[in-house]
Protein backbone atom coordinates (compact mmCIF):
# COMPACT_ATOMS: atom_id res chain seq x y z
CA UNK A 1 0.00 0.00 0.00
CA UNK A 2 1.14 3.31 -1.18
CA UNK A 3 0.93 6.94 1.62
CA UNK A 4 2.26 10.37 0.68
CA UNK A 5 1.61 13.22 3.11
CA UNK A 6 0.26 15.74 1.39
CA UNK A 7 2.51 18.44 1.83
CA UNK A 8 4.89 16.32 -0.35
CA UNK A 9 1.93 15.65 -3.33
CA UNK A 10 1.59 19.70 -3.12
CA UNK A 11 5.51 20.40 -3.17
CA UNK A 12 5.92 17.85 -6.49
CA UNK A 13 2.98 18.96 -8.04
CA UNK A 14 3.89 22.71 -7.74
CA UNK A 15 7.69 21.57 -9.30
CA UNK A 16 6.06 20.03 -12.32
CA UNK A 17 4.02 22.91 -13.43
CA UNK A 18 0.86 22.58 -10.90
CA UNK A 19 -0.56 25.36 -9.59
CA UNK A 20 -2.95 25.75 -7.08
CA UNK A 21 -6.35 27.93 -7.40
CA UNK A 22 -7.91 28.59 -3.78
CA UNK A 23 -11.49 27.97 -3.08
CA UNK A 24 -13.23 25.54 -0.08
CA UNK A 25 -10.26 22.97 -1.15
CA UNK A 26 -7.10 23.66 -2.94
CA UNK A 27 -7.31 22.83 -7.03
CA UNK A 28 -4.21 21.95 -8.56
CA UNK A 29 -4.20 23.02 -12.27
CA UNK A 30 -1.46 22.40 -14.98
CA UNK A 31 -0.36 25.08 -16.45
CA UNK A 32 1.81 24.37 -20.18
CA UNK A 33 3.53 27.78 -21.59
CA UNK A 34 2.15 29.66 -18.92
CA UNK A 35 -1.63 28.82 -20.13
CA UNK A 36 -3.50 27.21 -18.06
CA UNK A 37 -4.75 23.42 -19.14
CA UNK A 38 -7.93 21.25 -18.70
CA UNK A 39 -5.40 19.18 -16.13
CA UNK A 40 -6.33 19.30 -12.18
CA UNK A 41 -6.88 17.78 -9.52
CA UNK A 42 -7.71 18.38 -6.01
CA UNK A 43 -6.22 17.93 -2.27
CA UNK A 44 -8.25 18.92 0.98
CA UNK A 45 -7.02 22.07 2.67
CA UNK A 46 -7.14 19.92 5.60
CA UNK A 47 -3.81 19.64 7.77
CA UNK A 48 -0.86 17.26 6.77
CA UNK A 49 -2.71 13.94 6.41
CA UNK A 50 -2.21 11.04 5.02
CA UNK A 51 -3.00 9.74 0.82
CA UNK A 52 -3.23 6.36 0.58
CA UNK A 53 -4.12 3.92 -2.52
CA UNK A 54 -7.68 5.04 -3.39
CA UNK A 55 -7.47 8.86 -3.55
CA UNK A 56 -3.50 8.49 -5.53
CA UNK A 57 -5.83 6.48 -7.98
CA UNK A 58 -8.50 9.09 -8.30
CA UNK A 59 -6.27 11.79 -8.60
CA UNK A 60 -3.92 9.97 -10.87
CA UNK A 61 -7.32 9.53 -13.26
CA UNK A 62 -8.01 13.11 -12.94
CA UNK A 63 -4.42 13.74 -13.85
CA UNK A 64 -4.82 12.24 -16.93
CA UNK A 65 -1.88 9.30 -15.78
CA UNK A 66 -2.11 5.81 -14.48
CA UNK A 67 -1.14 5.07 -10.75
CA UNK A 68 2.68 4.01 -11.62
CA UNK A 69 3.28 7.02 -13.50
CA UNK A 70 1.15 9.56 -10.32
CA UNK A 71 3.85 8.15 -8.18
CA UNK A 72 7.18 8.89 -10.13
CA UNK A 73 5.49 11.75 -10.29
CA UNK A 74 5.01 12.44 -6.41
CA UNK A 75 8.61 10.39 -5.96
CA UNK A 76 10.10 12.90 -8.44
CA UNK A 77 11.28 10.51 -11.04
CA UNK A 78 9.36 11.52 -13.61
CA UNK A 79 10.66 15.35 -14.51
CA UNK A 80 8.45 18.29 -15.68
CA UNK A 81 9.91 17.65 -19.45
CA UNK A 82 8.69 13.94 -19.40
CA UNK A 83 5.48 15.04 -17.91
CA UNK A 84 5.13 17.53 -20.62
CA UNK A 85 5.82 14.67 -23.45
CA UNK A 86 3.76 12.03 -21.85
CA UNK A 87 0.83 15.04 -22.21
CA UNK A 88 1.65 15.59 -25.54
CA UNK A 89 2.00 11.90 -26.73
CA UNK A 90 -1.86 11.75 -25.30
CA UNK A 91 -3.33 14.64 -27.31
CA UNK A 92 -3.60 16.53 -23.96
CA UNK A 93 -1.44 19.53 -24.82
CA UNK A 94 -0.31 20.65 -28.10
CA UNK A 95 3.04 19.77 -29.10
CA UNK A 96 5.23 23.16 -28.19
CA UNK A 97 7.35 23.84 -31.02
CA UNK A 98 11.30 23.59 -29.88
CA UNK A 99 13.02 27.18 -30.55
CA UNK A 100 16.46 26.51 -32.30
CA UNK A 101 19.11 29.48 -31.59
Amino acid sequence: MTCYKSRVVRAALAKKGFRPVNSRDIFYIYYHNEQKTGVRTMLSMGSNHDIGDNLISKMARQLHLDKNEFQKLIDCTLSRDGLCELYEKRGILQATPKLEL
